[in-house]
């Protein structure tokens, strides 16, 4: 199978500091990739990079031979990029306003019921504890019809049956063919096959 992603010689400085040095892999439909690394290794970085936030000093990326454009990827960074001021509900909404995909209150109250967040449709984000926050950050991976997630940190402040939910997320996404490149500090066990990336600072 060819690969959909590919990075060549990916290299990049921070101020005078060269975080990242000649990073290269492919990846192909299905395939998980684990970034792991000190803090200062660059492992967010690289995902702003293949995000497009970040440009490299050198290097190249690829989707299936082409540009990698916003439109394939979906990117949950460290920060929740929630509207605090907006319901749990109302942030679904406007996700799938911002996605363009359809969501009926069916639909809606389904994804609210997966990941545990039924009791929590009316609050507003900022009154919600951390996990919570993650937890609702991740219910829009319910609502993504891109192929490729690039996930920082997606277990933080998760407890085990919601980092359990995740997983059962993720290995959907894999088996329809998406592809996942994830940073994470914590054990887990994934249970499925895992491609490493070992960054140094």
């Amino acid at each position: 199978m060819q690969p959909s992603l590919s990075l060549r010689n990916i290299t990049y400085t921070l101020q005078t500091q060269k975080i990242l040095q000649d990073i290269s892999f492919e990846l192909k439909r299905g395939d998980l990739l684990l970034v792991q690394g000190e803090n200062g290794s660059g492992k967010s970085s690289l995902l702003k990079i293949i995000a497009g936030t970040f440009s490299p000093d050198s290097g190249n990326i690829s989707w299936q031979n082409g540009k990698l454009y916003p439109n394939y990827l979906h990117y949950i960074g460290h920060a929740n990029g929630l509207k605090l001021a907006l319901t749990v509900g109302e942030n679904m909404e406007l996700f799938a306003t911002l996605q363009n995909v359809s969501l009926d209150k069916e639909n809606q109250e389904t994804i609210m019921q997966k990941w545990n967040l039924e009791n929590k449709i009316h609050t507003q984000a900022k009154c919600l504890s951390a996990g919570i926050r993650r937890r609702l950050a991740l219910s829009r991976l319910s609502l993504s019809i891109k192929p490729l997630w690039l996930l920082d940190e997606p277990l933080a402040a998760l407890d085990i049956q919601s980092q359990n939910i995740f997983l059962t997320q993720l290995k959907n996404h894999l088996n329809e063919g998406g592809i996942v490149i994830m940073t994470n500090h914590q054990p887990v066990n994934f249970a499925i096959p895992i491609i490493h990336l070992k960054l140094r600072p």
